[in-house]
């Protein structure tokens, strides 16, 4: 994601790693939709 922080938003990104935070989620989202899209095509 990318845009702009301002306010507390800009103190929140300084102090943790987002990436780090929903890092691990995203992955595992991006596994499930790979193996829905490989189950569909049979």
């Amino acid at each position: 994601m990318t845009g702009e922080n301002k306010g507390l938003a800009k103190i929140f990104a300084m102090i943790v790693n987002m990436d780090k935070m929903v890092g691990g989620d995203f992955e595992r989202g991006l596994a499930a939709l790979s193996a829905a899209a490989t189950d569909n095509k049979a």
